[in-house]
């Protein structure tokens, strides 16, 4: 005669096959308090859009232990927030966790972002000793960013000038350097393709499929691997020498605009936003696109801020962003939803950034700063 399986064993077996949709995060803070809140935000890579946010109250002084739910390799920050008293800004720690991750947190509430990691992807020794210099320059730089805010704060001027004259000569040293590339372009595991992945805006397709070659088939299959790989036809897409699928927005009076507008003509594209340097660059942009407009040259200005003069009203004296308002060509923003793909599909990934593409429709230049090189080929051409 045979017997039903037992149930409880049954659920425990299925239980124990189903895949591990969380990890946990634990460890020893000094300052955190009872009654105080973590929060831990997830993002996307390598755009950095918000996926979620889960808050968490400290029930018990310097202890803490939290589950995120997770169904692939997460990237996130973890922020900290007192019961009483003000949030310190700039003061997040970066996490990468897999699905059934134990990570380990150590260190200080007010230096959270220097906080020490263990398990998962951090128990790899190059890892260790790579995040271990980087916890080193952290806390340097986050040491100086206190004190200048303090000293502003107080009015201590000369005081404040001279922190902010040592962060600026603040420099990573070779070491650092080296350690940083070799697990960028030559480790093989997941985390080294996070840290490639961090740096695609500065990589051409070609670049990354020869990084890919180089990984095992699996790292290749890794969340990250499969996200970095997902990056090769955006690349392509916007590569000097490619030609950039066409495109659809609606400009800040909701008129339609296209790339294939611009056809027959030179077409210079300025992402930009309320930083110093697009302050930098954009006079001479503007200089580029009055010498040049009568002569063949169109501008389109994306803005990721959307509409400065309402997004910044404490700015508005400022002659530098009065010019931003004043641009003589047409400008879209990428606030408006109906515009907000053309971020990934160009990968404006920091602002300034500048696209000059040919009559054609090929793009010549990609890059910052590149007014000189853009007046080049303008004056060869034009």
């Amino acid at each position: 005669m045979k017997y039903p399986l037992n149930l409880t064993l049954f659920l425990l077996l299925v239980i124990a096959c189903r895949p591990v949709d969380t990890f946990t995060l634990s460890g020893h803070l000094q300052g955190l308090k009872a009654g105080d809140t973590l929060r831990f935000s997830t993002y996307t890579l390598p755009f950095y859009d918000p996926i979620s946010a889960d808050t968490f109250v400290v029930t018990d002084d310097h202890t803490m232990q939290i589950s995120i739910p997770t169904h692939h390799t997460t990237y996130g920050h973890l922020q900290y927030a007192p019961l009483n008293g003000k949030e310190l800004n700039n003061n997040s720690a970066e996490i990468i966790a897999r699905p059934g991750d134990n990570i380990e947190i150590h260190g200080r509430v007010d230096y959270l972002k220097c906080a020490g990691l263990k398990g998962g992807l951090y128990d790899n020794p190059a890892v260790t000793r790579y995040l271990n210099m980087v916890r080193e320059m952290d806390s340097l730089e986050t040491f100086y960013e206190r004190k200048i805010a303090c000293f502003s704060e107080s009015g201590q001027n000369d005081s404040a000038i001279s922190y902010i004259e040592k962060f600026q000569h603040m420099k990573r040293p070779k070491a650092f350097k080296e350690m940083r590339d070799s697990l960028t372009n030559l480790a093989d595991n997941e985390y080294a393709a996070y840290l490639y992945l961090r740096l695609t805006h500065r990589k051409t397709p070609e670049e990354l499929q020869e990084r890919l070659n180089r990984f095992s088939p699996a790292t290749r299959e890794s969340y990250l691997g499969k996200t970095l790989e997902a990056m090769l036809p955006i690349l392509t897409n916007i590569s000097e020498g490619n030609k950039p699928k066409d495109f659809t927005l609606t400009d800040k009076n909701g008129n339609s605009v296209s790339l294939s507008d611009y056809r027959g003509k030179y077409l210079l594209l300025f992402y930009y936003g309320v930083c110093g340097g697009v302050f930098q660059t954009d006079p001479h942009l503007t200089d580029i696109y009055h010498e040049y407009h009568d002569k063949g040259l169109e501008m389109l200005g994306i803005c990721r801020d959307g509409d400065i003069a309402a997004a910044y009203p404490q700015l508005l004296e400022s002659p530098k962003v009065q010019r931003l308002l004043d641009h003589p060509y047409p400008t879209v923003y990428l606030t408006d939803g109906q515009n907000a793909y053309i971020e990934k599909e160009l990968y404006l990934y920091a602002t300034p950034t500048v696209m000059l593409i040919d009559p054609e429709g090929t793009t010549l230049i990609r890059g910052s700063h590149e007014e000189k090189a853009i007046r080049e080929i303008l004056s060869e051409n034009l």
